[in-house]
């Protein structure tokens, strides 16, 4: 986190507090857990391997060096006189008044800037021997090699034994593979210490099998610590976080998920994936992050058709409804049973525009708290239909303003303008620069209502085409504790009838889990999903009293260029812009589409209401409520699976 400091251990601190903003609560670690040490690992600066210090070793024809130093249990390699090998890892590049560039250089750089900044998934190893013996461990020069140990390879990268392979004579390594966080893009933290686990899935979730490596690429051994903590945090008593590490120790924290260019999860590790003893309890990151947490939300209102009364089981005696709801661990099934009937979590919904991001998030069961737009228009158009929430006509600096314990809410979402992203945007305008200068101010938005999940939704050219911008985003996010995941969706595979790429952004706070993205609903014939939705479906069964559906007016009015050829209704729609969209029209040929057509279309129930201006605007501008109710409910049953667990 940004805003928090933490200070290396003498072996006198007893305790450390995150430092908030003014109006924030402050959160002493020590009172969740009595931690004694929180050591900062961003500041270490790896030793050198001290010269000629390294050890060769040779079995069946291979050899190896490797740099001296320790081995995982502090053994010191003995001396050879082989060349030693020099780590070039660490090295930087200079730039003095003398250097420049070149016209066709420069072009050459702005390209490979443009590209996609991610680290390259590890080699998938299709050709895995499948003669190759497993052994419980080999011994080479008098260095174990067995499951467990973690090695650094020739070409800077590192491996953590899961398997050694015995393959016609030669030894072979197998397990997780690591890449310096400082070698990885520019959107993750450049913690100098710090390794990532990186792998590849398939688009079902099924991890890839990486290469094999031969004893002969290894280096040297080195320490990881794998933990799901920012810091390392040691306790006094030797119980959870405890764990002795020297300097020349890395540490993995982040775990990339490559599954394709526009498909990535970056999300710290879960307890389960830890070493023992460095282990930090979600509840204790949560609680650092955000102090204390209502399970199963923070919203206390019971919904439609449950009792207001909570009845005791066990003498049949019944008790009024109290806000102060708790639940009883005693009996867990039920009681956590009635905590979901009961209770709701808050929705946050920034830069607003009509709402289509609210009604998707209430129609998945989310208590919408608040919203802001600076347009008027919209605004007017959200208070039509979110009476009970508080929408401000306001910028977001303007927002954050209110006190943080007035906004702060479960799940929030911002979708900031992103015209000048968009692949149809052609021409700059006047606000460009403020519509661009939105995208950065989510993590403020975040860091303020201190959300446990926050979404966002913006064009696929912010990924595609605006790479740097795209990767700051992602920073913001990773280096204070946040989890991402992200995926370019196309809308008609959650039952929206366009063929609309969107790219989907879900970020997890300190303590929970990533969501997964949810699952295509809907796709071709064969695919065992529900057929795409179509035209027809969405508009045929318009009443014609319904407001914002004008067909004679529309019908008055024609086409700009006269009638056109008749489509099939049983087909996707063109995008709807806040234009309407390029050509498109009603299926008829005769008219364009009404408004009211345009947002069911969109999927905008037909009790959703409108404000008098720029009604086509507001619609072409919203994310589609369908698409969003999806993401949402994915995200509820995450958080409720954490609350649950814990």
């Amino acid at each position: 986190m940004a805003s928090d400091q933490f200070y290396e251990s003498d072996g006198s601190d007893s305790s450390a507090t995150l430092d908030n903003e003014p109006d924030d609560e402050m959160v002493n670690v020590e009172s969740a857990q009595s931690y004694k040490n929180i050591i900062d690992l961003t500041s270490g600066v790896e030793s050198p391997s001290a010269p000629g210090n390294s050890l060769s070793i040779s079995s069946q024809g291979q050899s190896s060096t490797f740099e001296g130093g320790h081995d995982e249990q502090g053994s010191q390699g003995s001396n050879a006189a082989v060349p030693q090998i020099l780590d070039l890892t660490e090295d930087r590049d200079v730039f003095t008044a003398g250097n420049y560039l070149t016209d066709e250089r420069l072009s050459v750089l702005l390209q490979d800037l443009n590209r996609i900044e991610h680290s390259p998934p590890p080699p998938v190893n299709e050709n895995q021997s499948r003669d190759a013996i497993v052994i419980p461990e080999v011994t080479i020069s008098g260095r174990v090699f067995k499951p467990g140990k973690s090695v650094e390879l020739l070409d800077g990268k590192f491996l953590r034994i899961a398997t050694v392979l015995l393959n016609n004579g030669e030894y072979f390594l197998r397990g997780q593979h690591f890449v310096r966080l400082v070698q990885m893009g520019t959107q993750f933290p450049q913690w100098e210490n710090d390794l990532c686990w990186v792998l590849k899935e398939t688009t079902d979730g099924v991890p890839l099998p990486s290469d094999d490596v031969a004893i002969g690429q290894v280096r040297q051994f080195r320490t990881i610590h794998l933990t799901n903590s920012r810091n390392v945090i040691i306790d006094g008593n030797g119980t959870q976080g405890a764990g002795y590490h020297r300097r020349r120790d890395l540490f993995c924290r982040l775990k990339e998920v490559y599954v394709s260019e526009v498909e990535v999860a970056i999300h710290y590790l879960t307890p389960s994936e830890c070493d023992n003893g460095f282990v930090v309890s979600t509840r204790l990151l949560r609680a650092a992050w955000r102090g204390n947490t209502q399970p199963f939300g923070s919203d206390s209102k019971p919904r439609e058709g449950f009792p207001r009364e909570v009845i005791d089981v066990d003498s049949g005696s019944s008790a009024p409804y109290s806000d102060q709801f708790v639940v009883d661990l005693t009996q867990p099934d039920y009681q956590i049973r009635l905590a979901k009937n009961w209770r709701r979590y808050t929705f946050g919904d920034g830069f607003c525009g009509a709402g289509g991001v609210s009604c998707g998030a209430e129609q998945a069961d989310l208590s919408v708290k608040w919203a802001f737009d600076k347009d008027p228009n919209a605004a007017s158009t959200y208070r039509l239909n979110f009476p009970r929430a508080i929408c401000e006509t306001a910028e977001v600096f303007d927002f954050l303003t209110n006190r943080p314990r007035d906004i702060r809410v479960d799940v929030s979402h911002g979708s900031p303008p992103c015209q000048p992203f968009s692949p149809a945007h052609t021409v700059n305008c006047s606000n460009d620069d403020a519509n661009s200068a939105c995208v950065f101010s989510c993590w403020n938005l975040v860091r303020r209502v201190r959300s446990r999940i926050h979404t966002m939704e913006e064009t696929f050219g912010l990924l595609e085409r605006h790479k740097l911008t795209f990767n700051g985003i992602l920073h913001d996010f990773l280096e204070n504790g946040f989890s991402v995941r992200y995926k370019v969706s196309n809308c008609m595979d959650y039952g929206i009838p366009q063929s609309r790429r969107r790219l989907v952004i879900i970020a997890a706070g300190p303590g929970d889990v990533l969501p997964p993205l949810p699952k295509p609903t809907h796709g071709p014939p064969g695919s065992d999903l529900l057929p795409y939705r179509t035209v027809r479906m969405c508009i045929s069964n318009i009443p014609p009293d319904t407001p914002d559906h004008d067909v004679q007016g529309a019908l008055s009015r024609g086409l700009r260029s006269g009638p056109k050829a008749p489509f099939n209704s049983n087909s996707l729609a063109r995008t709807v812009t806040c234009g309407g969209g390029e050509l498109n029209y009603h299926p008829s040929g005769q008219r364009r589409y009404t408004n009211r057509e345009l947002a069911s279309l969109q999927t905008f129930p037909l009790s959703h209401k409108f404000g008098q201006k720029e009604v086509k605007k507001q619609i072409g501008n919203a994310v589609p409520p369908l698409l969003s109710k999806a993401i949402f409910r994915e995200i509820i049953k995450s958080l409720q699976r954490t609350d649950e667990a814990e």
